[in-house]
């Protein structure tokens, strides 16, 4: 994935992890797309919802060049509309410079 959508995730975790609710439906697209295993779909079906966003948002990041599909499954949730907006406000401004994110890490 690239940086810019690596930060992107990184700089809206928390309001993600509180804004998503229909991971089932979320991991349903992911996996139809290839992007998630059938066994990692199976656990996005059952379990508590706050560990399964954060999962899903550490995983996706090692997918490869998917953060437009998550965006997509988004937006085609009809409970998500808000947390898709949230990605792609965000995206545009770390894309324009407008957000640099430096962890600590670095």
């Amino acid at each position: 994935m690239a940086e810019n959508d690596r930060c992107t995730i990184r700089v809206c975790f928390a309001r993600l992890v509180n804004q998503i609710q229909d991971i089932e439906k979320i991991s349903r697209f992911l996996y139809q797309w290839e992007i998630l295993t059938f066994e990692e779909h199976k656990y996005f079906s059952k379990g508590n919802r706050k560990k399964k966003v954060i999962l899903l948002l550490l995983t996706i990041p090692r997918r490869g060049n998917v953060l437009k599909f998550l965006i997509y499954a988004l937006q085609n949730s009809e409970k998500e509309e808000v947390a898709a907006k949230i990605l792609r406000e965000n995206r545009e401004m770390i894309q324009q410079g407008v957000i640099k994110f430096e962890g600590l890490s670095k």
